[in-house]
C-alpha cells in the first residue's frame, strides 16, 4: 500500500537509459497535474440560452522543480544547461506504487542565491505525453 505523506519523494534525470539521481530536492513537487482544453459548442438553440462545453485534448500542466544547488553535481549541471532540450524524468514518490516516468521540455533554468541561504537551481518543465508507470 503506497504512503500518503511526501517524505521521501526523489526526482530522477534518466540519461542513456539509465535513472540517475538528482540531489537536493527541495520544496514540493508537483507529481502530476492534468488538464483540459474547454470547447464552446454553444448554439442558437442551447438550452436556457447558455454556453456549453465540452472536453478537448488532454494537456499536462508546466510544473517547476527546485534543488539546493550544487555547481559540482553533474545532473545539476544537465539541467541548467538545457532550456529548449526534452528529457526524461522518473518520479519515485512513497504515493506511488511504483516509480512513474514522463518527457518534458525544459522551458527555464534559474539559480538563485537565497539571501540566508545557499543557491537553489528552479527548472521549470513543459511535460509532452503522458506519465506513466516504469515498467521494469
Amino acid at each position: 500500500m503506497a504512503k500518503k505523506a511526501g517524505f521521501g519523494a526523489q526526482i530522477y534525470l534518466v540519461q542513456s537509459g539509465a535513472p540517475n539521481l538528482i540531489p537536493g530536492l527541495r520544496g514540493d513537487p508537483v507529481l502530476a497535474e492534468e488538464q483540459a482544453e474547454q470547447i464552446e459548442v454553444t448554439a442558437h438553440d442551447s438550452p436556457g440560452g447558455r454556453r456549453e462545453y465540452i472536453g478537448g485534448l488532454i494537456d499536462t500542466v508546466e510544473r517547476t522543480l527546485e534543488f539546493y544547488y550544487d555547481p559540482d553535481e553533474p545532473t545539476h549541471q544537465a539541467l541548467r544547461s538545457s532550456v529548449r532540450q526534452t528529457l526524461t524524468f522518473q518520479v519515485n514518490h512513497p504515493a506511488f506504487t511504483q516509480p512513474e516516468q514522463f518527457e518534458a521540455v525544459v522551458t527555464n533554468a534559474q539559480i538563485t542565491a537565497e539571501l540566508e541561504g545557499g543557491l537553489v537551481l528552479s527548472v521549470t518543465l513543459k511535460p509532452t505525453g503522458e506519465q506513466t508507470p516504469v515498467t521494469p
